[in-house]
């Protein structure tokens, strides 16, 4: 607000890039609803992005139907989102039919099942469920959600849906057009597997300590070998396996860490890409990997920490890294991220043993 006031600009007129979307600390969604475009960024502002916001922008402003209206939440995972919302991608190819039944044999109105999302169009807060064993795609709205926080649906998410017929009071509420008969979630709400015993699966009690991304997925991966810390947080556990949380944000390091990686280790860009990027089901907010920790050295100078092998190995510049240095002798991603409530420092989680890789 203070600066449409100090700048005179209009909300309309306006792209705001952030790296949070919703939540405690999130600006997209909350700017968004003052009718600015905010394009949520979690891996940093790429050239890619940016013009896939200004080419949105101009869509939507030229879209006359929406008056000048821009405010929404944009992501390059929508750049597919202007296709019809009800059209039920991912669906196998049928014989056409002019009369489809609205509700397959599969599934019906009233069930409660376990489904994946199968595709969520952010800026526009609809996606699709399939339940598990069927062909079906369910349209569901960000309405629908009901558990706390769960604003940011992923494709791959496994959640637990309850299915109604769709209604035009349904659709009315959410601008949108009925379409009766057809299924549709009545709600949804996560269904990933939470740490602690359960009456179906062992567990095993671990040390875990979480850290941001891309930094994980680079220990996760086998390319980050040495974690550094400003205090010796991990010095105790040499010898050790424990489990690497990943937290919510993305640390703001700018990029430096896909020069370094370019340099050190002749890794190109899209290999830098690759070995930061979460495996497909891995989510932040979830223990999703086991490291296999050594000793911990404490290297006060500067200017042993700048060498090479050592910027390479903690994937940052030797003046910025931590002085106390963790070696991560092996490393492997769980079968199956687990929800976490992560803590500070280094905190105790009990891991279904069946998700823990087998070398560990």
């Amino acid at each position: 607000e203070r600066l449409r006031e100090r700048t005179g600009v209009e909300y309309r007129d306006m792209i705001f890039f952030d790296d949070a979307r919703s939540g405690k600390y999130g600006n997209c969604d909350p700017v968004s609803r003052m009718g600015v475009l905010a394009v949520h960024c979690p891996d940093g502002l790429s050239v890619e992005l940016w013009g896939h916001a200004l080419e949105e922008y101009a869509r939507l402003r030229g879209d006359e139907s929406r008056d000048g209206h821009v405010g929404t939440v944009l992501s390059l995972e929508d750049r597919d989102a202007r296709s019809d919302p009800f059209a039920r991608p991912l669906q196998p190819q049928q014989e056409s039919s002019k009369s489809e039944p609205s509700v397959t044999p599969e599934i019906s109105a009233g069930q409660e099942l376990d489904a994946t999302v199968v595709q969520w169009k952010s800026d526009r807060k609809f996606g699709f469920v399939r339940a598990e064993g069927t062909s079906q795609n369910v349209f569901f709205h960000v309405r629908n959600c009901t558990a706390s926080g769960y604003f940011d649906p992923r494709v791959g998410d496994r959640v637990r849906v309850g299915l109604v017929e769709d209604t035009p009071e349904a659709n009315l509420a959410e601008n949108n057009h009925p379409h009766p008969g057809r299924l549709r979630c009545a709600w949804i709400r996560p269904n990933a597997r939470k740490e602690g015993p359960s009456s179906k699966h062992e567990t095993r009690r671990m040390p875990c300590f979480s850290m941001n991304q891309p930094f994980a997925a680079l220990l996760a991966n086998g390319v980050k070998t040495i974690e550094s810390r400003t205090y010796s947080l991990l010095s105790e556990y040499a010898g050790q396996t424990v489990v690497l949380h990943v937290g919510r944000r993305t640390f703001p390091d700018h990029g430096k860490y896909i020069s370094i990686l370019k340099e050190t280790k002749g890794m190109t860009e899209s290999e830098v890409a690759a070995a930061a990027a979460l495996p497909f089901g891995m989510h932040r907010g979830h223990a999703v990997a086991v490291l296999r920790l050594g000793k911990t050295r404490f290297v006060p100078d500067s200017r042993v920490r700048s060498k090479p092998e050592i910027e390479g190995a903690v994937c940052a510049n030797g003046l910025e890294m931590g002085s106390h240095l963790t070696e991560v002798k092996a490393a492997a991603w769980l079968k199956e991220s687990i929800l976490v409530k992560v803590q500070r420092g280094v905190f105790e989680v009990e891991i279904p043993s069946d998700v823990i890789p087998d070398d560990f």
